[in-house]
């Protein structure tokens, strides 16, 4: 409370009160400042939290397009669909592709066509290729020798796939390990900007306690020039009373002298008298 009448005192009392809570009395959060320390607090954790949050999507986004490349990169370099690539793994025969071109059609086919109006359907070959299902699983394994033995063609796919799906997987990593350095980024940022916040704290913390010794100090020389001051009037006030009680002795000294004086006339007469009757009784 002395420090914050001094501050009202020396220049209007709005100041940082280290001390200042929510339960605080009315007096006191209205002839003191908020606190800075925790807005700007909350705006540097506000802005880190965005900062992070771009970094982690950006991150994100760049994993999701390099796995859906890798998939599409592995699927073209394949050139097979899924169920051929089973039908592999199951019985080890190789689905042969319907060889069929788009201007001739079969005998067959165009007396259907002539009878029931009907366009023919496009080759199975086309159909799975216009409508091929996502690619979910991994890639498969090479072939066994004796499998790829019967065509050059699986023997290239089968050395390029292992080598994208590893470059893929590398390129996975590479992006996990760049992900976990950002992080690391931030976390070391967050801690820096901690720090520095807290030296400012304690710089803030030297400054108010510098200004309230100084409170204090001017506190306590008013505090002195008071006690003078009082003890000037109780000095005024002794010797006021001790000349009252000097001015009432010397009234009762003129009073007893003007008593004195009378007493004195009243004996001068009573001898002119016996004087006078002595006379006349010589006489």
């Amino acid at each position: 409370m002395r420090w914050l009448m001094a501050s009202e005192e020396a220049g209007g009392g709005y100041d940082y009160d280290p001390n200042l809570t929510e339960n605080s009395p009315p007096h006191r959060k209205q002839h003191t400042r908020p606190d800075p320390r925790s807005e700007l607090q909350r705006k540097l954790d506000q802005e880190a939290e965005m900062k992070e949050r771009v970094e982690f999507d950006t991150c994100s986004m760049s994993l999701e397009a390099m796995s859906l490349e890798l998939e599409g990169v592995v699927a073209e370099g394949s050139g097979t669909s899924p169920h051929e690539n089973k039908g592999r793994e199951t019985g080890g025969i190789e689905s042969q592709p319907v060889e069929t071109e788009d201007n001739e059609t079969s005998p067959h086919a165009d007396e259907n066509r002539e009878a029931d109006g009907t366009e023919p359907q496009p080759a199975e070959a086309e159909v799975e290729k216009k409508f091929k299902p996502p690619f979910l699983a991994p890639p498969p394994a090479p072939l066994s020798p004796p499998a790829a033995a019967g065509s050059s063609d699986d023997e290239t796919t089968g050395t390029q796939e292992p080598s994208q799906s590893q470059q893929g997987e590398d390129e996975i990593v590479s992006l996990s390990k760049i992900l976990e350095s950002m992080m690391q980024a931030s976390k070391d940022r967050k801690a820096r900007r901690r720090t520095e916040i807290e030296d400012a704290y304690e710089l803030d913390f030297e400054a108010s306690e510098k200004k309230a010794r100084k409170w204090i100090q001017l506190v306590a020389a008013r505090d002195e020039v008071g006690k003078r001051k009082r003890r000037q009037l109780m000095v005024l006030k002794r010797f006021k009373s001790l000349l009252e009680k000097k001015r009432a002795v010397e009234n009762d000294i003129i009073t007893a002298l003007e008593a004195l004086n009378n007493a004195c006339g009243d004996l001068g007469d009573t001898l002119r008298t016996v004087t006078e009757a002595g006379r006349d009784g010589l006489n």
